[in-house]
Protein backbone atom coordinates (compact mmCIF):
# COMPACT_ATOMS: atom_id res chain seq x y z
CA UNK A 1 0.00 0.00 0.00
CA UNK A 2 1.59 3.24 -1.15
CA UNK A 3 0.45 6.62 0.15
CA UNK A 4 1.82 9.93 -1.13
CA UNK A 5 1.27 13.36 0.37
CA UNK A 6 2.52 16.52 -1.35
CA UNK A 7 3.47 19.40 0.90
CA UNK A 8 5.49 22.59 0.60
CA UNK A 9 8.26 23.29 3.13
CA UNK A 10 11.06 25.72 3.87
CA UNK A 11 14.55 24.37 3.21
CA UNK A 12 14.45 20.72 2.19
CA UNK A 13 15.51 18.83 5.28
CA UNK A 14 16.04 15.10 5.27
CA UNK A 15 17.48 11.81 6.47
CA UNK A 16 19.83 9.29 7.79
CA UNK A 17 20.97 8.58 11.29
CA UNK A 18 21.20 7.14 14.58
CA UNK A 19 19.95 4.13 16.28
CA UNK A 20 21.21 2.97 19.67
CA UNK A 21 23.47 0.41 18.01
CA UNK A 22 26.94 1.19 16.61
CA UNK A 23 26.40 -0.77 13.39
CA UNK A 24 24.70 0.48 10.21
CA UNK A 25 23.91 3.80 11.84
CA UNK A 26 23.81 5.76 8.61
CA UNK A 27 23.50 4.32 5.13
CA UNK A 28 24.49 7.49 3.30
CA UNK A 29 27.50 6.79 1.05
CA UNK A 30 30.61 9.01 1.27
CA UNK A 31 30.51 12.12 -0.92
CA UNK A 32 32.16 11.87 -4.30
CA UNK A 33 35.37 13.73 -5.05
CA UNK A 34 33.40 15.97 -7.40
CA UNK A 35 30.89 16.94 -4.74
CA UNK A 36 33.65 17.59 -2.21
CA UNK A 37 35.32 19.89 -4.75
CA UNK A 38 32.01 21.71 -5.22
CA UNK A 39 31.64 22.19 -1.46
CA UNK A 40 35.18 23.55 -1.28
CA UNK A 41 34.13 26.14 -3.85
CA UNK A 42 31.02 26.92 -1.77
CA UNK A 43 33.29 27.48 1.22
CA UNK A 44 35.39 30.01 -0.66
CA UNK A 45 32.24 31.84 -1.75
CA UNK A 46 30.94 31.90 1.83
CA UNK A 47 34.20 33.32 3.13
CA UNK A 48 34.19 36.02 0.45
CA UNK A 49 30.55 36.94 1.09
CA UNK A 50 31.12 37.00 4.85
CA UNK A 51 33.97 39.50 4.53
CA UNK A 52 31.61 41.71 2.52
CA UNK A 53 28.70 41.23 4.91
CA UNK A 54 26.60 39.74 2.12
CA UNK A 55 25.55 36.33 3.48
CA UNK A 56 21.76 36.48 3.09
CA UNK A 57 19.14 34.54 5.02
CA UNK A 58 16.33 34.60 2.47
CA UNK A 59 13.76 31.83 2.50
CA UNK A 60 14.34 28.79 0.33
CA UNK A 61 11.02 27.14 -0.53
CA UNK A 62 11.15 23.54 -1.76
CA UNK A 63 8.13 21.50 -2.83
CA UNK A 64 8.28 18.30 -0.79
CA UNK A 65 6.57 14.94 -1.34
CA UNK A 66 6.20 12.61 1.66
CA UNK A 67 5.69 8.90 0.91
CA UNK A 68 4.63 6.27 3.45
CA UNK A 69 5.67 2.80 2.25
CA UNK A 70 3.77 -0.09 3.84
CA UNK A 71 2.84 -3.62 2.76
CA UNK A 72 -0.49 -3.76 4.60
CA UNK A 73 -1.12 -0.42 6.27
CA UNK A 74 0.18 -1.38 9.73
CA UNK A 75 3.46 -0.44 11.45
CA UNK A 76 4.38 -4.12 11.41
CA UNK A 77 3.69 -4.21 7.70
CA UNK A 78 6.01 -1.41 6.75
CA UNK A 79 8.78 -3.78 5.79
CA UNK A 80 9.24 -2.88 2.14
CA UNK A 81 13.01 -2.48 1.56
CA UNK A 82 14.05 0.64 -0.32
CA UNK A 83 16.00 -1.39 -2.87
CA UNK A 84 12.80 -2.87 -4.30
CA UNK A 85 12.70 0.30 -6.41
CA UNK A 86 9.32 1.32 -5.03
CA UNK A 87 10.60 4.86 -5.59
CA UNK A 88 10.01 4.28 -9.31
CA UNK A 89 6.25 4.12 -8.80
CA UNK A 90 6.13 6.95 -6.27
CA UNK A 91 8.62 9.46 -7.65
CA UNK A 92 6.94 12.82 -8.15
CA UNK A 93 8.01 16.34 -8.92
CA UNK A 94 11.06 17.69 -10.71
CA UNK A 95 14.79 17.72 -9.98
CA UNK A 96 14.46 20.67 -7.64
CA UNK A 97 11.78 19.03 -5.48
CA UNK A 98 12.31 16.80 -2.45
CA UNK A 99 10.95 13.29 -1.86
CA UNK A 100 10.87 11.77 1.64
CA UNK A 101 10.27 8.02 2.02
CA UNK A 102 9.29 6.45 5.35
CA UNK A 103 9.58 2.66 5.64
CA UNK A 104 10.50 -0.09 8.09
CA UNK A 105 13.92 -1.29 6.95
CA UNK A 106 16.06 1.14 4.89
CA UNK A 107 18.49 -0.86 2.76
CA UNK A 108 16.99 -4.03 4.23
CA UNK A 109 18.24 -3.42 7.79
CA UNK A 110 16.24 -2.52 10.89
CA UNK A 111 19.48 -1.11 12.39
CA UNK A 112 19.71 1.56 9.69
CA UNK A 113 18.14 4.89 10.62
CA UNK A 114 18.04 5.93 6.97
CA UNK A 115 20.11 7.25 4.09
CA UNK A 116 20.23 9.79 1.29
CA UNK A 117 22.39 10.68 -1.69
CA UNK A 118 24.39 13.82 -2.42
CA UNK A 119 23.39 15.88 -5.50
CA UNK A 120 25.27 15.71 -8.77
CA UNK A 121 24.69 17.18 -12.20
CA UNK A 122 23.79 15.09 -15.22
CA UNK A 123 20.69 13.17 -14.11
CA UNK A 124 17.87 12.81 -16.64
CA UNK A 125 14.18 11.98 -16.05
CA UNK A 126 13.69 8.25 -15.61
CA UNK A 127 17.34 7.55 -14.83
CA UNK A 128 18.36 5.75 -11.63
CA UNK A 129 20.01 8.92 -10.33
CA UNK A 130 16.82 10.92 -10.83
CA UNK A 131 14.60 8.25 -9.26
CA UNK A 132 16.86 7.97 -6.20
CA UNK A 133 16.79 11.73 -5.68
CA UNK A 134 15.14 11.41 -2.28
CA UNK A 135 15.71 10.67 1.39
CA UNK A 136 14.75 7.42 3.12
CA UNK A 137 13.92 7.21 6.84
CA UNK A 138 13.00 4.29 9.09
CA UNK A 139 9.51 4.40 10.61
CA UNK A 140 11.04 4.04 14.06
CA UNK A 141 12.80 7.40 13.84
CA UNK A 142 9.52 9.31 13.86
CA UNK A 143 8.02 10.65 17.14
CA UNK A 144 7.01 7.75 19.35
CA UNK A 145 8.78 5.21 17.13
CA UNK A 146 10.83 2.16 18.05
CA UNK A 147 14.31 3.74 17.93
CA UNK A 148 14.28 4.85 21.56
CA UNK A 149 16.48 7.93 22.01
CA UNK A 150 16.33 8.51 18.25
CA UNK A 151 12.55 8.58 17.83
CA UNK A 152 11.95 12.33 17.98
CA UNK A 153 11.77 12.92 14.23
CA UNK A 154 15.18 14.61 14.23
CA UNK A 155 16.65 12.05 11.82
CA UNK A 156 14.81 14.01 9.12
CA UNK A 157 16.97 17.05 9.97
CA UNK A 158 20.23 15.19 9.53
CA UNK A 159 20.64 15.59 5.76
CA UNK A 160 20.64 19.21 4.59
CA UNK A 161 23.56 19.23 2.17
CA UNK A 162 26.09 18.99 5.02
CA UNK A 163 28.80 16.44 5.76
CA UNK A 164 29.08 14.66 9.10
CA UNK A 165 30.94 16.77 11.66
CA UNK A 166 33.51 14.00 12.16
CA UNK A 167 34.39 13.71 8.48
CA UNK A 168 38.16 14.01 8.18
CA UNK A 169 38.42 13.67 11.96
CA UNK A 170 41.46 15.58 13.33
CA UNK A 171 42.93 16.60 9.95
CA UNK A 172 42.27 20.34 10.34
CA UNK A 173 40.44 22.78 12.63
CA UNK A 174 37.09 22.09 10.96
CA UNK A 175 37.90 18.50 10.08
CA UNK A 176 36.72 17.34 6.71
CA UNK A 177 33.20 18.77 6.86
CA UNK A 178 34.53 22.02 5.35
CA UNK A 179 32.55 24.24 7.75
CA UNK A 180 34.77 26.69 9.62
CA UNK A 181 32.94 26.79 12.96
CA UNK A 182 32.37 23.08 13.61
CA UNK A 183 35.24 21.79 15.79
CA UNK A 184 37.05 18.70 14.55
CA UNK A 185 36.40 15.39 16.34
CA UNK A 186 36.76 11.68 15.72
CA UNK A 187 34.05 9.29 14.52
CA UNK A 188 32.36 6.96 17.03
CA UNK A 189 34.56 4.06 18.09
CA UNK A 190 32.32 2.26 20.59
CA UNK A 191 28.73 1.94 21.77
CA UNK A 192 29.18 4.71 24.35
CA UNK A 193 30.22 7.15 21.62
CA UNK A 194 26.66 7.13 20.29
CA UNK A 195 25.04 8.05 23.58
CA UNK A 196 24.19 11.53 24.83
CA UNK A 197 26.64 12.18 27.71
CA UNK A 198 25.79 14.09 30.87
CA UNK A 199 28.74 16.48 30.43
CA UNK A 200 29.90 18.48 27.42
CA UNK A 201 33.67 18.58 27.96
CA UNK A 202 34.59 15.77 25.55
CA UNK A 203 37.54 16.63 23.30
CA UNK A 204 38.70 13.89 20.93
CA UNK A 205 40.98 16.25 18.97
CA UNK A 206 42.81 17.94 21.89
CA UNK A 207 45.46 19.52 19.66
CA UNK A 208 42.77 21.52 17.82
CA UNK A 209 40.43 24.26 19.11
CA UNK A 210 36.98 23.47 20.42
CA UNK A 211 35.17 20.64 22.16
CA UNK A 212 33.33 17.88 20.33
CA UNK A 213 29.99 19.23 18.96
CA UNK A 214 27.88 16.77 20.94
CA UNK A 215 24.61 18.59 20.28
CA UNK A 216 25.11 19.11 16.55
CA UNK A 217 22.54 17.57 14.20
CA UNK A 218 25.37 16.27 11.99
CA UNK A 219 27.08 14.25 14.72
CA UNK A 220 26.39 10.58 15.47
CA UNK A 221 25.12 11.14 19.00
CA UNK A 222 21.61 10.03 19.88
CA UNK A 223 18.86 12.18 18.45
CA UNK A 224 17.76 13.39 21.87
CA UNK A 225 21.18 15.06 22.15
CA UNK A 226 20.74 17.12 18.96
CA UNK A 227 19.75 20.75 19.44
CA UNK A 228 21.78 22.91 17.07
CA UNK A 229 23.42 23.78 13.80
CA UNK A 230 26.38 26.15 13.80
CA UNK A 231 26.04 29.50 11.95
CA UNK A 232 28.50 28.26 9.31
CA UNK A 233 26.37 25.18 8.72
CA UNK A 234 23.29 27.36 8.26
CA UNK A 235 25.13 29.48 5.70
CA UNK A 236 26.18 26.28 3.91
CA UNK A 237 22.57 25.08 3.73
CA UNK A 238 21.55 28.29 1.98
CA UNK A 239 24.44 28.13 -0.46
CA UNK A 240 23.80 24.47 -1.32
CA UNK A 241 20.03 24.96 -1.67
CA UNK A 242 20.27 28.07 -3.83
CA UNK A 243 23.04 26.65 -6.03
CA UNK A 244 21.15 23.38 -6.54
CA UNK A 245 17.93 25.16 -7.51
CA UNK A 246 19.78 27.62 -9.74
CA UNK A 247 21.57 24.76 -11.49
CA UNK A 248 18.31 22.91 -12.00
CA UNK A 249 16.60 25.94 -13.49
CA UNK A 250 19.59 26.72 -15.69
CA UNK A 251 20.16 23.36 -17.36
CA UNK A 252 17.61 20.92 -15.99
CA UNK A 253 20.17 18.35 -14.92
CA UNK A 254 20.59 17.91 -11.23
CA UNK A 255 19.93 14.66 -9.45
CA UNK A 256 21.73 12.44 -6.97
CA UNK A 257 24.53 9.94 -7.00
CA UNK A 258 24.71 6.61 -5.28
Amino acid sequence: MLHSLAISSLVALATALAVDKPLEVCGTPPPSEGFVDAVKEFRLQEQKLATQGLVAKAKVVVDTYVHIVSSDGTPQGGNVPANDRSEVAMKKGSYKDLSLYHLKAPQGSANNGGYCCFPVQGATPGSDSFIRDGRVMQFGSMPGGSLGANNQGKVTLHEVGLFHTFQGECETYSGGDLVDDTPAHVAPRSQSDYRCPAGSDIDTCPSLPGLDPLHNFMSYRQGRCWTEFMPGQIDRMYIVAWRAIASCLADGVIGVEA
